[in-house]
């Protein structure tokens, strides 16, 4: 298998501040497009939003802490 493209290495390592909503517009618009563009980075963002979600609930649950 070989390896991925530079502008997936470059998304996947924005990632989680993508999914936190912590990276600055430029780049957040960045991995948007790349997002629209590459189905296999847009799996591993959805994989990120599922944990980021499921992290949400769990600290948001009742008796959690």
């Amino acid at each position: 298998m070989s390896a991925p493209p530079r502008g997936c290495r470059r998304v996947a390592a924005s990632l989680p501040g993508f999914v936190g909503d912590e990276l600055p517009k430029g780049r957040l618009e960045a991995v948007r497009e790349h997002l629209v563009q590459c189905p296999a980075c847009r799996r591993e963002a959805a994989g990120y939003l599922g944990a980021a979600r499921a992290l949400r609930a769990a600290t948001a649950a009742p008796g959690s802490a």
